[in-house]
């Protein structure tokens, strides 16, 4: 389900602005509506924050938002943790989360005794991803560098290529790692 442009942000102020109380119920529909469209966009969370803070919420609708809210902030620091490491293999389908510029260093185990190669399948958003060769460096690893140019979110796609003359579908893999760029 494609996400609709700002329709939970403009419901949660909607709800802040109005002068009735803000109930379970209401709450409940709409943390059910944000979870169908997916993640929560920046702008979505500040206002569901401030319906957590409004007065008129009650305390029901208060604790729901808070458990929502607390799971995000956990996972957004998940993520963050992993943009400030070293991310490897064994991270692919995981997001990394990183300030605008951030680079992130992916190392993958290499097979190129055997004539296999890492190289960038696909990347989708406003970011890079760059081997890097290193003077020295060990060649059982293939390292990438992962940077976003804007805030938003890069999908990259690595894929372990074969040998020359031996078909793609035999033992290639894949590795793929979804970036969050913060402003």
């Amino acid at each position: 389900m494609e996400r609709e442009e700002r329709e939970i942000e403009i419901t949660a102020w909607r709800l802040v602005d109005s002068p009735e109380p803000i109930s379970f119920l209401d709450v409940v529909m709409l943390l059910r509506r944000s979870r169908q469209v997916g993640a929560p966009v920046n702008d979505e969370l500040v206002a569901l924050v401030a319906l957590h803070d409004a007065p008129h919420t009650t305390d029901g609708a208060r604790r729901i938002l808070g458990e929502y809210l607390s799971g995000w902030a956990k996972r957004q620091q998940t993520q963050r943790d992993i943009g400030a490491r070293t991310v490897l293999k064994r991270d692919s389908g995981k997001t990394a989360r990183v300030a605008v510029g951030a680079a992130v260093r992916v190392e993958l185990e290499a097979r190129r005794s055997a004539g296999y190669r890492w190289e960038v399948e696909e990347i989708q958003g406003p970011g890079s991803c760059e081997p890097v060769v290193e003077a020295g460096a060990d060649l059982a690893r293939a390292v990438f560098v992962l940077k976003g140019a804007q805030p938003g979110r890069v999908r990259v796609t690595l894929k372990e290529c074969p040998p020359p003359g031996q078909p793609d579908d035999q033992g290639g893999e894949r590795f793929v790692l979804t970036l969050e760029v913060e402003p």
